[in-house]
């Protein structure tokens, strides 16, 4: 929130601090799969929201390819998102988010947040048995692979159906 926010809205933003609750992706990585396996579904339930993700490519795999440098180094590097929906691999009517790189020195990587991981997608869990999770939407990109250590995460705390009506303000 900013000097010049008007109102804000907002929940713990745990994530930035570094998640509380992380865990391994251990099957399930095929495009439009509605089923995946975590290596923990504690502290996860129907409704939440995760963010699934995966270690940059060092190499080229033949496919496509998500590398935040051409080095690859593994220094922390903090995400930027932005959204296309022109992409191949969006949903119709929906978005596909794309990430970039800035300096390793902001506050996400000295807290330990993830780096080198900007291939990301959030899904909504629709139903845990065990630790097979359903998540809506199905994966859209066809290179999630086990040799990329994918994981999920996600917060503790989100603000949900949250909203304002009939307002108005008076900067006068």
């Amino acid at each position: 929130m900013g000097p010049a926010t008007a109102i804000g809205v907002q929940g713990s933003f745990n994530w930035e601090r570094g998640p509380q609750h992380t865990t391994t992706w251990t099957s399930g990585y095929s495009q439009r799969a509605t089923t995946i396996t975590l290596g923990s579904t504690s502290g996860l339930s129907a409704g939440q929201w995760i963010i699934l993700d995966q270690d940059n490519d060092r190499t080229d795999p033949g496919t496509v390819v998500v590398s935040d440098a051409s080095t690859n180094s593994g220094s922390c590097q903090d995400e930027i998102f932005a959204s296309d929906n022109s992409s191949p691999y969006s949903a119709p009517g929906r978005n596909f988010a794309i990430a970039g790189t800035v300096s390793g020195t902001s506050t996400a990587c000295a807290n330990g947040r993830y780096p080198d991981r900007n291939q990301f997608q959030i899904v909504q869990v629709t139903g845990i048995s065990g630790n097979n999770v359903t998540i809506t939407p199905g994966l859209y990109m066809p290179n999630w692979r086990s040799s990329q250590s994918p994981g999920a995460w996600w917060a503790t705390t989100v603000i949900q159906k949250t909203g304002i009506e009939n307002m108005s303000l008076d900067y006068s």
